[in-house]
């Protein structure tokens, strides 16, 4: 259920992406091949491992409580102990809370970071 699209495709998280300046940087990242742009259940996600950790640096559509499931089985089938989420959108940070995701930190570019801590 986990297609991985091109970086021509990121237009289509553009509005989860914040500012210019921060499409800028996903767009450079995916290019570069340290995150991965995805498209899980109609949800747009961009990931990238970060340590012990997957990152979803972000994520835009209307299935995302659905698509986290496939989120949480890659982190899982990876090995990772944690999934972390950075948003600044305060509707996507109340659904986190209802997911076990938990806040983490203010990141130094302002974003919160949620964190689920994973038992597998």
């Amino acid at each position: 259920m986990i297609a991985f699209l091109e970086s021509k495709d990121l237009h289509k998280i553009s509005t989860a992406a914040g500012s210019q300046a921060d499409f800028d940087y996903i767009k450079d990242e995916v290019k570069k091949g340290r995150s991965r742009f995805v498209n899980i259940l109609g949800v747009y996600f961009v990931l990238r491992v970060d340590g012990n950790a997957l990152t979803v640096v972000c994520a835009e559509g209307k299935n995302l409580k659905a698509a986290s499931y496939w989120v949480v089985r890659l982190a899982e089938k990876l090995n990772l102990k944690s999934i972390l989420f950075h948003t600044k959108r305060p509707a996507l940070q109340r659904l986190l809370k209802h997911c076990n995701f938990n806040f983490f930190e203010t990141a130094p570019s302002g974003y919160a970071v949620y964190r689920m801590v994973l038992n597998g």
